[in-house]
């Protein structure tokens, strides 16, 4: 239940932070790392839907969730992955969702079906 409303939650700060989507004005320079963001917010999605139909892959894709959700936020907040360094508003959202992403990669690791 708890790794199911933090994933809801990244969801929701990554809606918010997505250009065009959110509060991002921001534009992307690459396509790679739109890729990498889809990417990681399909495993989000499917780590969701795994709350309720498959149990035993949660803490897995929780914990791989959560490592790409800290290392993407860090890597907007030192600059790495736009031309423009994120405003201060984007920067506290980047915070939190670094946050988050270390709460879910705990999550997960606490989750008995990561041994099982």
């Amino acid at each position: 239940m708890r790794t199911r409303a933090l994933l809801v939650v990244l969801l929701l700060l990554w809606i918010a932070g997505t250009p065009g989507l959110g509060i991002d004005t921001r534009t992307s320079d690459g396509v790679g790392l739109g890729a990498i963001y889809g990417v990681a917010f399909l495993v989000a999605i499917v780590a969701l839907v795994a709350t309720w139909w498959r149990p035993r892959w949660v803490g897995p894709l929780a914990m791989i969730v959560g490592a790409a959700a800290v290392l993407l936020a860090l890597a907007d907040l030192a600059g790495l992955t736009n031309a423009f360094r994120p405003s201060s508003f984007l920067a506290a959202l980047d915070i939190a969702v670094a946050i988050v992403g270390a709460a879910l990669v705990w999550s997960g690791f606490r989750t008995r079906a990561v041994f099982a």
